[in-house]
C-alpha cells in the first residue's frame, strides 16, 4: 500500500470507514469498497487515419457533477488570470470600498456564450442586491448550480471560494485586476485550495460578495463549510486547475494549511486526497495493462469492446465498459 494510501485509510479508520493497524485503530485490517462512480464515456466512433482517446472519469458517488463544475471553475480561473494578470478579488467594491458582486460574476465571461451575455446585464456599478441586479439572481448559471444540492433557495450558489486574510479570495477591490497574483501563492499553486462546495446551512445568493471563512478549526463534510454529497470525501478546487477529493476525516490543521496563499506551513495534498488507480483492457484479453485516466486506441475496422478498471483506496475494484467502432463499420 502506498504511502498516500495509508494516510487515506488511517483518515477513515478516523471516521468509521476503514481499519488498519498503522492508524492504531484495530489488530485486524478491514477493506471495503469507497461508493465509486466510474464513466467512461462512449461508444467511440474512430475516423480514419486517426487514434481514439478514451477518458475514464471517476468520482465518489454522487460527486461527478461537483467535480465537473470545480473544474469549469477552475479553468475560468485560468482564463481569467490570463487577460487581466491576476485572479479576480474576492468582491468588486465601489470606490469607498464595499463591496458589491462576488467574484462568481466576474468569472461569467470565461464561462459560456450564456454566462457572458448574462455578465452583459450585471451593472458593475450597483450591488449584488440592488434592483438593478436582482433579476439575474434567479438565472444561476448551470456552473454554480447543482442537482444534488436540495437545501437552500433558489439562485444560492453551490460553490464557494476559499476566503480569509491569507486566501485567495481574501480582498474586496474596485479594480478588476487587485486580485492575487499567481507569483504571490508562495504556498504554491498545487497546495492552494480555491473553491469548495457548500454544505446545506451555507445559503449564499450566487451574485453575493460571500464565501466561506476557513480557520483553524474549519474541517470538510461540513453542513456549515464545505461539504459535498454523501458521508466519505469532499472535493476542492486547487489554484493549479486540478480538483482533488479529500477524506472528510482530514485534520482542521491540515486544511487550513490549504486555504493561504502564503502560510507558515505547507502539506502538500498528494498523499492525503483519494487516489483512484486507472487501467485499461485495450484488446480484451482480461488484463489491465495500460495504466492512466485516458488511453488510446488505433482506429480499426469492426467494433471493439474497451474495459477499464478503478482500485480506489479501500482496495475496492470497480469496472466499467464502452465500445470502439470501427472508420468503416
Amino acid at each position: 500500500m502506498a504511502t498516500g494510501s495509508i494516510r487515506w485509510v488511517a483518515a477513515a479508520c478516523a471516521a468509521g470507514l476503514a481499519s488498519v493497524t498503522t492508524a492504531g485503530c484495530s489488530s485486524d485490517l478491514q477493506r471495503s469498497a469507497l461508493p465509486v462512480e466510474l464513466s467512461v464515456g462512449g461508444p467511440y466512433r474512430a475516423t480514419p487515419g486517426q487514434p481514439v482517446v478514451l477518458e475514464a472519469a471517476v468520482s465518489l458517488d454522487g460527486q461527478a457533477e461537483v467535480v465537473h463544475d470545480l473544474e469549469r471553475i477552475g479553468a475560468a480561473l485560468a482564463a481569467y488570470r490570463d487577460d487581466h494578470g491576476t485572479f479576480p478579488p474576492a468582491a468588486l467594491s465601489d470606490a469607498a470600498g464595499t463591496p458589491l458582486l462576488s467574484w462568481r460574476v466576474l468569472l461569467l465571461p470565461y464561462l459560456g456564450d450564456a454566462a457572458a451575455a448574462l455578465y452583459d446585464r450585471v451593472d458593475l456599478t450597483r450591488a449584488w442586491d440592488d434592483p438593478a441586479n436582482r433579476p439575474v439572481l434567479a438565472e444561476i448559471p448551470d456552473a454554480y448550480a447543482a442537482d444534488w444540492r436540495t437545501a437552500g433557495r433558489d439562485g444560492d450558489t453551490a460553490y464557494a471560494g476559499v476566503a480569509g486574510p491569507k486566501a485567495l479570495f481574501g480582498w474586496a477591490s474596485a479594480s478588476l485586476g487587485d486580485g492575487v497574483l499567481l507569483h504571490d501563492v508562495t504556498d504554491g499553486a498545487n497546495m492552494t485550495a480555491a473553491v469548495g462546495p457548500v454544505g446545506a446551512g451555507v445559503t449564499i445568493p450566487w451574485t453575493a460578495p460571500d464565501d466561506v471563512v476557513v480557520g483553524d478549526g474549519t474541517g470538510l463534510g461540513d453542513p456549515d463549510g464545505f461539504d459535498a454529497p454523501g458521508d466519505v470525501g469532499t472535493p476542492l478546487l486547487f489554484l493549479d486547475g486540478a480538483v482533488r477529493t479529500m477524506t472528510d476525516a482530514t485534520e482542521p490543521s491540515v486544511v487550513h494549511s490549504w486555504a493561504t496563499i502564503a502560510g507558515d506551513t505547507c502539506i502538500p495534498p498528494e498523499g492525503v486526497d483519494m487516489d483512484f488507480s486507472v487501467r485499461w483492457d485495450l484488446d480484451a484479453d482480461g488484463k489491465f495493462e495500460f495504466a492512466g485516466d485516458t488511453a488510446v486506441v488505433d482506429a480499426a475496422d469492426g467494433e471493439r469492446t474497451v474495459r477499464v478498471q478503478v482500485v480506489d483506496d479501500l482496495g475496492g475494484v470497480h469496472i466499467a465498459s464502452t465500445s470502439v467502432i470501427g472508420a468503416s463499420s
